[in-house]
């Protein structure tokens, strides 16, 4: 039984519905939502029921959309898009290193089971990962008085794709001096120092770039995680598996990596030389996870043009010495039988079409007016089978501001009373939501600046024109 603020959402046999979704498979059809309102549906859902969603949309303006939606409504933390590589396929071109880390990134918090929704477009279903195994070997948690090598320390780095430098100045490098270890991580808004005291870790700090010296009154960092940059580890067990592969005919930027432990531009395409076998992402998915499909029909259409894209790109490009296509990637077909038997939720903007079978769940939802300083009508009291719009003048002057609209909506749709002592509706409180509403709510609240930078600054000018970019904050909706 969906117990708290959900049940009071009443949609005929939702509840029952999500019930289906509680086993290892199930789905069920959700019309007419579009805009915010997917978000503030999916939201409570995912509350609901206690488990992580992957939202695969037809596009990724879309899956923006929704990523910035789902952050208002749920932990904006635990709710991320799958980064885009930036580069076309088969390219022989890498993407940049932010956006490199951001997806390993992405894939680490999969794995760790951290998000409770993640949002893709469905061309990102298609490229196969390394294993999460190899992942796992490639990652280390560090923090004080954890006994580690710093020798092993600088090897994971080394197979991650990080380079020795000198002077750390940017993400995906690494010094060491003696006992002390600076590393570049693209996560963190400063590079970090971790000292050593022969094989156990003494402290971690944040340092600045410029003038090298640990930030002024900045705390000791608790821990860090340090994840790989690229795909292709340069272990030499993978390195040996490529050569194996190749059997002498590798392809000259196989060839680089294999015999001097050095990642160029478009090593990714040849990825499956360097694991045992590479898999679906689908196979970093923590159990229980539930598939949200919006907009099915489009999602559909843009499978079957990505597939045709790739047909083509790899036509091109095949004389390079590529794997075969069907190692690199998954054709539709795979991807849709594979994912349509696991718990799934079915997004339509549109009211189901007559003759419907089974019993689909609709909803209404209306785009609100500008907010021009107050709040109009959004959603709709439904009782005795009678609906009626509920205009801003619920509220004391017909003006509330946005903390107080949303607190009254929770205290109504729990059964508390309102702050704004207006007495309770009567009957049910049907879901209505609105792209518009959450934009105007997400106003109160503070802005998260996009990739957020540092900068040594040596007399007003940059310091080498270098910079951390910080994807956990990257993306923010634009209002």
């Amino acid at each position: 039984m969906i117990a708290g603020r959900f049940a009071d959402l009443q949609v005929l046999g939702l509840q029952e519905g999500l019930s289906d979704l509680a086993g290892d498979g199930g789905a069920i059809s959700l019309f007419g939502l579009w805009g915010g309102a997917r978000a503030l549906v999916l939201g409570e859902i995912a509350r609901a029921l206690k488990r992580p969603l992957v939202v695969v949309t037809p596009t990724l303006r879309e899956a923006e959309e929704v990523t910035a939606d789902l952050r208002f409504f749920l932990d904006r933390d635990q709710v991320n898009l799958f980064p885009e590589p930036e580069v076309p396929p088969f390219q022989p071109v890498s993407p940049p290193l932010e956006i490199r880390a951001e997806r390993m990134q992405r894939l680490r918090e999969l794995r760790d089971e951290e998000l409770k929704a993640l949002v893709l477009p469905i061309h990102a279903l298609f490229r196969r990962f390394l294993p999460p195994d190899a992942l796992d070997s490639a990652t280390v948690r560090l923090y004080p008085h954890r006994i580690v090598p710093p020798e092993q320390v600088v090897e994971l780095l080394e197979v991650g794709g990080y380079r020795s430098v000198p002077q750390v100045e940017q993400a995906g490098e690494y010094s060491r001096r003696g006992g002390i270890l600076d590393i570049g991580l693209s996560h963190l808004l400063h590079p970090v120092r971790i000292e050593f005291f022969g094989d156990e870790i003494e402290s971690i700090r944040t340092f600045d770039v410029g003038t090298q010296r640990s930030l002024s009154g900045s705390r000791r960092v608790d821990g860090v995680t340090i994840f790989p940059l690229s795909e292709v580890l340069l272990s030499a067990e993978s390195r040996g598996l490529a050569r194996r592969r190749t059997a002498g005919q590798a392809p000259p930027l196989v060839q680089e990596a294999v015999e001097m432990a050095r990642s160029g531009p478009g090593v990714e395409r040849y990825l499956p030389y360097f694991h045992r076998h590479i898999v679906p992402l689908w196979e970093y998915f923590s159990p229980g996870t539930i598939l949200v499909w919006d907009d099915p029909d489009q999602v559909m259409a843009k499978a079957e043009a990505t597939h045709a894209l790739l047909l083509e790109e790899y036509k091109r490009h095949k004389a390079e010495g590529l794997p075969p296509l069907t190692a690199t990637h998954l054709r539709w077909k795979e991807i849709h039988a594979t994912l349509a038997s696991r718990p799934r939720i079915d997004l339509f903007p549109f009211s189901p079409p007559p003759g419907e079978q089974g019993a689909p769940f609709v909803f209404e939802t209306k785009r609100a007016p500008s907010y021009q300083g107050r709040f109009t009508p959004w959603y709709v009291i439904s009782g005795s089978g009678v609906e009626r719009d509920v205009p801003s003048a619920w509220w004391p002057g017909g003006r509330p501001r946005p903390s107080a609209f949303v607190r009254s909506f929770a205290s109504m749709t729990s059964g508390r009373p309102s702050p704004t002592g207006l007495p309770p509706p009567e009957g049910s409180i049907s879901l209505k939501g609105d792209s518009a509403l959450a934009s105007t709510l997400r106003r109160s609240s503070r802005p998260i600046s996009r990739r957020p930078r540092f900068s040594a600054r040596v007399g007003g000018s940059p310091f080498g024109g270098q910079r951390f970019d910080n994807p956990a904050l990257s993306t923010h909706s634009r209002i």
